[in-house]
Order: C-alpha cells, then structure tokens, then sequence
C-alpha cells in the first residue's frame, strides 16, 4: 500500500478495514462513497469482491480505470441504487463528516437497507480531536459515533486509528518530511531513500497506528444488521 498518493496513516486504516472484511468472511462488499477508488482498489487486490458507488463523476472515472474489473456506480449514499440484502458487508470511509444530520440519518438507513441480516458495517470518521475543516459538517466522538450508529446496527463497538501525540508526532513530522526532501533522489540514492521510508513507516506502525478511542485522531467503528 506504500504507492498511490498516501502516507502511513491513510494506508493503515485501509489495513485496518480490510482485516476486519476478512475476519468477517464477507464475499460481497460495497464501498458507499469510494471516492477514486483506493479501498476498492486494494480490496480486490486482496481477492476481496468489492465494488464502489460515489456521487462524483471525476472520481469514478479515476476508480473505473484504476480497478476495471470492479463495478462502480454514480448515486447519493443517501439514496443506493442496490437490492434490499444485497451486500454482506458495506464500508463507509471517511464520508459521514462531510454530510449534515439528516443526510447522515438517510445514509446510514440505506446502508442499513442493503445488507442482508447478519452483515457487516464499517465506518471511519476524524476524531473531534482533530479540528473541523472547510469541507466538513462535523468530527465526532467515540460515543457519539456509536450513538448515531446504534440506531441502525446491533454490537457497534468503536476503536481508535493513529494516536494523537505531541512527541512522537514531532518526530513523525520529521521523518515525513525527510521522505518528501528524498523523494526526488530515489533513483540515485535509492538506499537511503529507501532506509528513511522503511523507518517512516515502522515508527508510524510501532508508536502511532495503535490508539485507544479517546486518544485517536481517527475512529473506526463496526456493527452488524440484526434482521
């Protein structure tokens, strides 16, 4: 997952995500607002059968040549163009704060509508610890989240991605902006290039990805439709 156009945080959610898809054995898995298509991407990498549906045209387009053989769709998640029961498991990454209460109320019913009982949600949203920006309506707490999301699933439980740590996240900084200022020199120092990405990402994973909910500056949570 180091490719693409993103860093360690980013990528281990998409970690995180796919563990829990597996560990749920889910065979048939919508990303509801996929945007160009990253999860997707990966999911069928990992022979995980998903597809994508997003209301941007630009970014379907971008999801459709990246993963042909996935099947993307163009629609509001507040309104999915997909059979009652039709998916086992269905993610929503990173798309709950950019919409208003109603809206959120109206997605997560038809999430709610296309799984089949017994399936799988998973939802990641920015902690309120981290500051609202322009594009976003709210950030959300861990026992909000599970509020919001215990009106429509059953055993939601919620856990926290990438600590928030005034320390270990100085010299995170650090470390990425070392791998910005190499980047260009890859190819002629290619070792040196490579030994600071390998310890970007490893002091990302060992003190950073682990994060109790409280703490976290992202949050994922999961739950299964009862009937």
């Amino acid at each position: 997952m180091k490719g693409w156009y993103s860093g360690p945080p980013y990528c281990f959610r998409l970690a995180r995500i796919l563990e829990i898809i597996r560990e749920a054995k889910a065979a048939k898995v919508l990303d509801a607002g996929c945007g160009d298509g990253r999860l997707v991407y990966e999911a069928r990498r990992a022979d995980i059968g998903m597809d994508g549906v997003d209301i941007s045209e630009r970014a379907l387009r971008l999801a459709e040549a990246f993963t042909p053989e996935a099947a993307f769709r163009r629609a509001s998640i507040t309104s999915l163009p997909y059979e009652d029961g039709e998916y086992e498991c269905v993610v929503c990454s990173e798309v709950l704060e950019h919409l208003g209460g109603d809206e959120v109320e109206g997605a997560l019913g038809e999430m709610r509508r296309v799984l089949h009982a017994g399936g799988t949600i998973i939802v990641t949203v920015p902690s309120h610890r981290l500051k609202v920006t322009a594009k976003h309506e709210k950030h959300y707490g861990p026992d909000e989240l599970a509020g919001v999301l215990g009106k429509y699933f059953e055993g939601v439980w919620i856990e926290g991605l990438g600590r928030r740590s005034l320390l270990s996240g100085a010299w995170y900084n650090m470390l990425s902006m070392a791998v910005l200022a190499l980047y260009p020199l890859r190819r002629t120092l290619p070792k040196l290039a490579g030994w600071v990405a390998d310890r970007h990402w490893n002091f990302y994973g060992r003190h950073l990805a682990p994060a109790g909910p409280r703490e976290a500056g992202y949050l994922l949570a999961v739950g299964r439709r009862s009937s």
